[in-house]
């Protein structure tokens, strides 16, 4: 289920975290992270009334693996799957290489 604007949480700026702050009205994230991500609630007024906004950030990161190494054994006249599990912004285009030669997925690869 995607967020929505009603999803915004209050900011506990007393908290040790200081990586999220307000500063002159306006709101700060220092080193953005995927956790940030999310809708804001901005709120102003002046005796007169009050008015409120909504923001959403969005946060791209490049491509990372959990796991960069992995072993894996196969028996001889056997099928072996190997998985690139990469998190980021999609799309994520995925190459494989052996001995340093680009493996072209349209060849087979026995």
């Amino acid at each position: 289920m995607r967020p929505t604007p009603n999803d915004y949480k209050d900011l506990d700026t007393s908290s040790r975290d200081r990586s999220v702050r307000v500063v002159d009205g306006a709101l700060v994230i220092k080193n953005i992270q995927k956790s940030h991500e999310g809708y804001y609630l901005c709120k102003a007024s002046n005796g007169i009334g009050g008015i409120s906004a909504v923001a959403k950030i969005s946060v791209q990161a490049p491509p990372s693996f959990e796991i960069k190494k992995r072993t894996q054994t196969a028996l001889i006249s056997e099928n072996a799957i190997l998985q690139c599990e990469a998190k980021g912004e999609k799309p994520i285009g995925v190459l494989w290489n052996m001995n340093n030669k680009r493996l072209d997925a349209n060849v087979d690869p026995r």
